[in-house]
């Protein structure tokens, strides 16, 4: 059987294992919390697209979902860590995927149905001053490969950070911001662009209270 965990819940696992993998290992011998196993956390950030395991683990999860169900949103967020390399048992970690020096942020990639509560991280990638022209082609995997558990990727949400704006554009024919282009795997589907809300309304209320107005 699989055990899920939530997207916080293996962000801060992860974070934990970055800084110390022998404290992370303490923590799960003692047996007090429920952490996912190192090699979850191993298989999901050290891997370009998803390894045979876990798609076979995501196919056996939404095995029951009707076709309604199996409609998802893809949604992408940024995690800041500690820019360090380590060296624990043999192994060093720390390293970013896109150039050789140690990941400053980890791209955390979650997928969720459309019309059910649920929902699974599928992708972590550790980066290093990266760039929309590095992030975009791990996008397309991730896709590939969720479709590929006979899932339907219908939207991608992502905050308004300049760089996921650059993202976006690169899923346009003519590279420009649209909100509903054509499927990266089938043309004749269409892909539906999305900017987090929650961060929109913080944009607001930011240039809200900076606005230097006199007549306010």
């Amino acid at each position: 059987t699989h055990r899920t965990y939530n997207i916080g819940t293996i962000v801060i696992a992860l974070k934990c294992h970055l800084i110390s993998p022998a404290c992370y290992h303490y923590l799960q011998s003692l047996g007090t919390l429920s952490l996912p196993h190192y090699t979850t956390l191993h298989r999901l950030y050290t891997k370009f697209g998803l390894d045979s395991e876990y798609i076979t683990f995501l196919e056996k999860a939404t095995s029951d979902f009707n076709q309604r169900e199996r409609n998802v949103i893809v949604q992408m967020d940024e995690v800041h860590v500690k820019s360090e390399f380590t060296y624990k048992g043999g192994i060093i970690i720390g390293s970013s995927q896109n150039i050789t020096d140690p990941a400053k942020t980890i791209f955390a990639f979650m997928v969720s149905s459309l019309s059910k509560k649920w929902s699974t991280i599928v992708r972590l990638l550790p980066c290093s001053n990266s760039s929309a022209m590095d992030i975009f082609p791990v996008i397309k995997q991730v896709i590939e490969d969720i479709e590929r558990c006979g899932l339907y990727v219908k939207v991608i949400c992502t905050d308004n950070y300049p760089m996921n704006v650059n993202i976006f554009k690169m899923f346009s024919p003519t590279h420009t911001l649209k909100p509903i282009v054509p499927h990266i795997l089938d043309p004749n589907r269409i892909l539906i662009l999305l900017f987090d809300f929650v961060h929109i309304l913080k944009s607001i209320r930011n240039n809200w209270l900076n606005q230097k107005d006199s007549n306010c």
